[in-house]
């Protein structure tokens, strides 16, 4: 899946990412991890229930967007070394820009929540750079 494609048409973008994009991550789902849901499984239930929000699956990961709220979920597929976990990706403008916060519950090893925290950093990095040289 082309994530960048995707991500653009899915939340209708302009065309830049500010580089105040805040990350907050926890592996341990005693601790607010910022997305909204005390369990992976939790959150995944509550979105397919969520009207206006569209899920679908790609490469095994399930996959929400909630229009209405401007957010992009990921869910890791089973058999993946970081499930469960969920990436809430926000989105939002300021000042004239689009800003992004990217908040992560996994339930997994701490090496392998690490592992994809850094992975989408890395893909979000990569959007914004995308983003950028189309302005």
């Amino acid at each position: 899946m082309n994530i960048t494609i995707f991500l653009l048409a899915a939340l209708c973008i302009p065309l830049s990412l500010s580089a105040e994009d805040k990350v907050e991550y926890s592996s341990d789902p005693s601790k607010d991890s910022g997305i909204g849901y005390p369990s992976v499984n939790e959150a995944l239930s509550a979105l397919k229930q969520k009207e206006g929000v569209a899920l679908r699956v790609e490469r095994g990961w399930t996959v929400a967007k909630d229009s209405k709220e401007n957010t992009m979920w990921s869910f890791t597929p089973e058999g993946h070394p970081a499930h469960p976990a969920a990436v809430k990706r926000s989105f939002f403008e300021k000042d004239g820009g689009i800003y992004m916060t990217m908040n992560v519950l996994c339930q997994a090893t701490k090496k392998e929540c690490d592992k994809l925290v850094a992975e989408f950093q890395e893909l979000n990095k990569r959007i914004k750079k995308n983003m950028q040289s189309n302005k």
